[in-house]
C-alpha cells in the first residue's frame, strides 16, 4: 500500500541573501500563488457550469466525468505569472487547483452546500519535487541541512536556485530518519510548500513524501481490537479473542489537567472581554487580541500532540496482540451526544481516528467503524441489552450478573465480529418477546 505523509521543517535563514530581500520576494510569490489558484478554480467552474445546467435541464445524472474539463491552465499561468515564478511552481498550481475542484465541485455546483473555494494572499507557495534538492554537510561535528528550491523565473536560460538553511531544532529522531530516507531515494519526495507563520514570524517548509507500507507478518485478521472513546479514559482497548485490555488513563489525566487550565484562562479572558472588544478597532488591533489567538493555537497544538500519542498507543496495542483489524465507533452524532461538555464535544476525535488509520495503514492493519448504539448497554458475555446494565463506570448485567468496567465492556462489544448485526437481531428478538408477553385485552 502506498502512503503519503508530510513533515514540517523550520527555515533558519536563506543562504544566498538576507531575509529582507528573500522575504519580500516570497511574499510576492504568495500573493501571486493565491491569484493563480483562484484564477484556475474560477476557470474550472465556469467551464463546468453550462454542462451542469444542461444535465439538470435534461434531468440526467450529474457526474464528474460528464462535467470535467480537460483544458490545462499551465500555459496561461506562464504568460500571467512567468515574471514572478517558474514552471516548477505554476505547473503545480494548476494540479492543486484541479484537485480542489475535484473535491468540492459537487457540493458547490449541485448541492449548494459550499461557496466557491478561494485562497488568501498568505497561502503557501507550491513547487514540484523536480525543482527541489535536499543537501547535507558535516562541519565541525555539526550537520548542516539545507534545501535548494527553484522558485524564480529563468534569466538567460538559467533558473536561479534559492538555498534555505534548515534549523536543527526541527530534526528529532523521527524527522532525521525521514530526511535520510528522502535523500537516499527510499522515500519519494512529493509537492513542497513554503509557508509563513504569522505569530512566530518564521518561514517553514512542508515536505510531502510517499512510500510503500510494509505489512507486519503474522497479523491475524480474526483478531480484532475494539476502541471505545471517552473523556476520563480517552481510549479503552480490548481484544475479541481474550481478556487483553488497555486503559490510556495517563493521557486522559493530562487532557483533564489541560482542560482545567484552558477553562481558567478562558474565564479570565472572558472577564476582560469587554475591554478587549472596546480596544479592537484602530491601530494595533492584532496585538490587542493576540492572547486569544495564542490560547486557540495552544489548544489546537495540545490536541494534535495528544492525538498523535493516543493513535500510536492504539496501533502498538494491536501489534502486541497481532491483531489484523482495529474497530472504532462511527462518530456521527458524537458531538450532539456530548453537547453539554464543550471541551469534549469540540475534541478532534475525527482527527484521532484519522491518525489511527494512517498509522495502522503503515503496518498493514485494517481499520473499520461500527455503529456504537447499544454497545455500552450490551453485556459482552451473555449479549443481554438493557439500559440498567450500566451505572456510570460500572457495568453489571441484569441477566447473568457479570460485572465489568463499563469502558472495557463497550470496547469488547465493539471488537466483536458483526456486532451491529448481532445487536439488531437481539433487539428484534427482545421486542418480539416483550410483545408476546403483554397481556391481551
Amino acid at each position: 500500500m502506498k502512503l503519503t505523509k508530510v513533515i514540517r521543517l523550520e527555515i533558519l535563514k536563506p543562504a544566498n541573501d538576507d531575509w529582507k530581500t528573500v522575504g519580500s520576494r516570497l511574499r510576492e510569490m504568495q500573493r501571486a500563488t493565491a491569484q493563480a489558484l483562484n484564477h484556475c478554480i474560477r476557470k474550472y467552474y465556469l467551464e463546468a457550469a453550462p454542462k451542469v445546467e444542461e444535465l439538470k435541464r435534461r434531468n440526467e445524472k450529474i457526474t464528474a466525468k460528464a462535467v470535467k474539463g480537460k483544458q490545462s491552465n499551465t500555459a496561461e499561468l506562464g504568460s500571467m505569472f512567468g515574471s514572478v515564478f517558474n514552471s516548477y511552481v505554476y505547473g503545480t498550481i494548476d494540479n492543486i487547483a484541479r484537485q480542489r475542484w475535484n473535491t468540492d465541485w459537487f457540493d458547490v455546483m449541485v448541492r449548494g452546500e459550499k461557496s466557491l473555494p478561494s485562497y488568501r494572499r498568505d497561502c503557501p507557495i507550491f513547487v514540484r519535487a523536480r525543482g527541489v534538492n535536499l543537501r547535507e554537510k558535516v562541519a565541525d561535528e555539526f550537520i548542516n541541512r539545507s534545501i535548494d528550491i527553484k522558485l524564480q523565473p529563468k534569466t538567460n536560460n538559467i533558473i536561479p536556485t534559492d538555498n534555505f538553511i534548515l534549523s536543527n531544532r526541527s530534526f528529532d529522531e523521527s524527522r532525521t530518519a525521514i530526511w535520510n530516507r528522502l535523500r537516499s531515494g527510499e522515500y519519494k519526495l512529493g509537492t513542497i510548500q513554503l509557508l509563513y507563520h504569522k505569530r512566530k514570524k518564521k518561514w517553514f517548509v512542508n515536505l510531502s513524501y510517499s512510500f510503500e507500507a510494509e505489512s507486519v507478518k503474522e497479523l491475524d485478521p480474526n483478531v480484532r481490537v475494539g476502541a471505545d472513546l471517552g473523556l476520563a479514559v480517552p481510549v479503552c482497548l480490548a481484544v475479541n479473542n481474550g481478556y487483553g485490555r488497555a486503559y490510556l488513563k495517563e493521557e486522559g489525566e493530562s487532557i483533564q489537567s489541560f482542560r482545567r487550565q484552558i477553562e481558567r484562562r478562558r474565564n479570565a479572558l472572558r472577564r476582560n472581554e469587554r475591554g478587549i472588544l472596546e480596544r479592537r478597532s484602530g491601530h494595533g488591533r492584532k496585538h490587542k487580541i493576540e492572547t486569544i489567538e495564542k490560547l486557540r493555537e495552544l489548544e489546537n497544538n495540545f490536541r494534535r500532540t495528544a492525538n498523535h500519542r493516543l493513535s500510536r498507543a492504539v496501533v502498538n496495542f494491536a501489534l502486541k496482540h497481532r491483531a489484523g483489524v482495529i474497530v472504532m465507533e462511527n462518530l456521527e452524532g458524537f458531538k450532539e451526544e456530548h453537547a453539554e461538555d464543550k471541551f469534549l464535544s469540540s475534541w478532534t476525535y475525527f482527527e484521532l481516528q484519522t491518525m489511527i488509520k494512517q498509522k495502522a495503514d503503515e503496518v498493514g492493519i485494517y481499520v473499520e467503524t461500527v455503529e456504537p448504539k447499544y454497545t455500552s448497554q450490551r453485556c459482552s458475555k451473555c449479549g443481554h441489552i438493557e439500559k440498567a446494565n450500566r451505572n456510570g463506570r460500572q457495568f453489571k448485567c441484569c441477566s447473568c450478573g457479570q460485572t465489568f468496567d463499563a469502558d472495557y465492556n463497550a470496547a469488547r462489544n465493539i471488537a466483536t465480529i458483526d456486532i451491529a448485526k448481532i445487536i439488531k437481531e437481539t433487539k428484534i428478538s427482545e421486542d418480539d418477546n416483550a410483545a408476546a408477553n403483554q397481556p391481551q385485552s
